[in-house]
């Protein structure tokens, strides 16, 4: 009975160990940060317009296949999933007002990748890269 726990026991071991190393070999996880770049706005025809800033910082953060964005600029935030691959897909915002998304690809140290914001009356679109501290 000892014997057939401690193999089971082992046999666990391994497995997590094993589904750690293939975790760590993706080489996905870490905090990256860095800045979205605006694009292009458009507008509604009537109603508010608030203008998107030409310029956000970011901080994106991979757990597993968990990413989370942060635009530190105005407090948005998204989540979304990431794969094998790398790619990934985010979705977010700032309250009900302020609506984003994003998709990109981590290629070694560097999340790249393609926005766009709505809020207000306003589309924004625009690139972003962020650096694996």
């Amino acid at each position: 009975m000892r014997l057939d726990f401690a193999l089971a026991s082992a046999a666990l071991i391994v497995a997590v160990s094993s589904f750690a190393m293939l975790a760590w070999a993706e080489g996905y996880d870490g905090t990256y940060v860095g800045k979205s770049r605006m694009t292009s706005q458009s507008y509604q025809a009537s109603g508010a317009r608030v203008n998107c800033k030409p310029e956000y910082d970011i901080r994106i953060t991979i757990r597993g296949n968990s990413i989370t964005g942060e635009n530190l600029s105005i407090g948005g935030k998204a989540s979304g999933t990431v794969q094998k691959d790398g790619s990934f897909t985010a979705q977010g915002g700032l309250g009900t007002l302020t609506q984003a998304s994003a998709q990109g690809q981590v290629t070694g140290n560097v999340a790249r990748g393609t926005y766009t914001q709505m809020s207000n009356g306003a589309t924004c679109t625009g690139t972003l890269e962020a650096m694996r501290q």
